[in-house]
């Protein structure tokens, strides 16, 4: 059969699968388009880190199935009957329905009992999947794009990349203790490879989490790259000190948490139930000023500030501008050579 799965990535698949004939002989329509639109991005992802689990367990040909997505083009008004009872109360009218992924669609058919009394639509989908052989060789070529690309990723020198892999590979990955593999089949915009926190503030904490006097770091920003420096210190650390994560750099997050999973890094950061933690460096949100560096507890004191706000003095602190808005207050007793740092 010849097929090209691989242009199903970057462009629909147009399946003209009827015409089939209703009861009375009647002529119904049903054309689809078939993506794997979900699938490229998902391979995106998992090259920038993300969801790098989900992407290596494509094992099986069928694990592909849950990348496709159908976007009906022509049908009968039994089939959109179908779709308007899913999707209520959103529907809009089959001109507004976006892609479905497969296994929704799927779903939908049904053999009658013993497969005799069939109705004409579930017959003519049914019988496309289960006899031409076209679904076989659509998910044996995408199983194998989809192996080569995951042997590339194995050769790739990204510290994260290669600590999450010997996870996976050893089933110490903490998803290897789910009851399955979770799918997330929906074409979302990816994680953006681009910093958005500016370029001398992560400069400047990531030389500040070379100090031995730096255990702990508190963090406001959502920022995908800033935060993978920050967990492969994290990691780099316990390597070296056999302890914990979260205990060789304790580092803390916004209160409304982050929208990616850290964990399955093999790292840890905790996420305050409100406010902003205290940390040995404390990025300062927007809306917080801090007025006091220590507390009397070692772990809760801080001892580097960055932030924007000089609005109000540091009493007794050491100010350093570092670039792009950013200041750094070192607090009494502590100090740091920018230069030489």
């Amino acid at each position: 059969m010849q097929l090209d799965a691989l242009s199903m990535l970057d462009q629909p698949l147009r399946l003209e699968l009827g015409p089939y004939f209703g009861y009375r002989g009647e002529q119904h329509p049903l054309t689809v388009m078939l993506d794997a639109f979900a699938l490229a991005r998902l391979m995106q992802d998992a090259r920038r880190g993300h969801r790098l689990y989900e992407w290596m367990k494509i094992q099986r040909p069928g694990d592909v199935l849950h990348y496709l997505r159908i976007e009906v083009v022509d049908a009968h008004q039994e089939l959109w009957s179908r779709v308007q009872h899913a999707f209520e109360p959103s529907w809009h009218g089959p001109r507004h329905l976006a892609p479905i992924p497969f296994t929704v669609f799927d779903g939908w058919f049904h053999y009658g009992f013993g497969g005799d009394d069939t109705e004409p639509l579930d017959a003519c989908w049914l019988n496309h999947r289960q006899s031409t052989g076209f679904w076989d060789v659509l998910m044996s070529q995408l199983l194998d794009w989809v192996q080569a690309k995951q042997r590339e990723l194995r050769h790739d020198n990204d510290f994260l990349v290669q600590h999450e892999l010997h996870l996976i590979d050893q089933s110490r990955h903490r998803r290897d203790f789910f009851a399955s593999v979770a799918r997330r089949p929906h074409v979302r915009k990816g994680i953006d490879e681009h910093s958005c926190a500016p370029e001398a503030l992560r400069d400047c904490v990531l030389k500040l989490v070379m100090r031995d006097d730096v255990e702990s770091v508190a963090c406001p920003f959502t920022d995908f790259i800033f935060w993978r420096a920050l967990v492969e210190k994290q990691l780099r650390r316990a390597s070296k000190s056999g302890a914990p994560p979260q205990v060789a750099l304790r580092l803390s997050g916004p209160d409304s948490g982050l929208p990616f999973d850290i964990e399955d890094w093999g790292g840890y950061v905790h996420i305050p139930y409100e406010g902003a933690a205290r940390s040995h460096v404390f990025i300062e949100p927007d809306w917080y000023f801090l007025y006091d560096f220590r507390t009397g507890i070692p772990d809760l004191e801080v001892r580097f500030l960055l932030t924007r706000n000089t609005a109000h003095g540091r009493p007794q602190a050491t100010r350093i501008e570092i670039g792009d808005g950013w200041f750094l207050f070192c607090a009494p007793g502590f100090e740091f050579d920018t230069a030489n740092s």
